[in-house]
């Protein structure tokens, strides 16, 4: 999609491939067809959105009847409702743990292919990258019950931080975008508005590259970091 995660479109130019880039989900379907391969986030990153079953196993078939190898970027839906609709399981399903944990600075991830051959293209063409220990912990918990048991816990909970965040952005005048991750999108009533909480120690994510000029992608945060962000904003108005 067009507005959305920018590292597949930017290691592509790297190796010299021609990119699409669909403004929408039929755009997608016409073009699937034309592609090697289709990258697909569920939820979207930025913005947060689900794509409807009805529309990724329609992606999935038309994959499938061309030859394209369409892979559903996951590394949020772990996050979302324990009743999360079934993935088609055509695709191939990339996982990040390191994001539902709040590890993103440990880079280990996972694939599930629909095949066996494809499974075997897709450690044919992976990078001689060494998983460091935190990696491979990572993982390893994450296959554990206790952490799974953990994370269904926690699920009702981010969102209501991410509702909660919301919820003072908008009160402060920001424009807030829906969203069914455990982040949003936001844009300030004015430029300064966010150039005046970075230079009170808050990050924010400038989501221009990923289509979205003027807004800014924030996450939920624990309710400590939210009071901190409350004061800056009172502070700014």
């Amino acid at each position: 999609m067009q507005r959305t995660f920018v590292e597949y479109r930017r290691s592509a130019s790297i190796w010299n491939r021609d990119t699409l880039q669909a403004r929408s989900e039929a755009e997608f379907l016409r073009w699937l067809p034309l592609s090697a391969i289709a990258f697909l986030c569920h939820p979207n990153n930025p913005d947060g959105i689900l794509h409807a079953p009805a529309f990724l196993e329609e992606a999935a078939r038309t994959a499938e009847a061309s030859g394209t190898i369409l892979v559903l970027d996951l590394a949020y839906q772990s996050i979302l409702d324990d009743h999360a609709p079934q993935l088609p399981s055509r695709a191939t399903h990339l996982y990040a743990p390191n994001k539902p944990l709040d590890c993103a600075g440990v880079r280990a991830a996972y694939l599930v292919a629909p095949t066996k051959e494809q499974g075997t293209a897709w450690r044919s063409h992976a990078p001689s990258w060494v998983v460091g220990s935190e990696g491979v912990a990572l993982l390893e918990a994450w296959c554990s019950p206790e952490v799974a048991s953990w994370l269904s816990g926690k699920r009702h909970q981010v969102r209501r931080l991410v509702t909660c965040l919301g919820s003072l952005l908008a009160d402060a005048g920001w424009s807030v975008q829906a969203t069914s991750a455990n982040f949003l999108l936001a844009r300030p009533p004015r430029a300064e508005s966010a150039l005046a909480l970075e230079r009170s120690g808050l990050r924010l994510r400038d989501a221009t590259n990923m289509g979205y000029p003027g807004w800014y992608r924030l996450a939920a945060r624990p309710i400590r970091e939210l009071v901190s962000l409350r004061d800056a904003l009172r502070t700014e108005v």
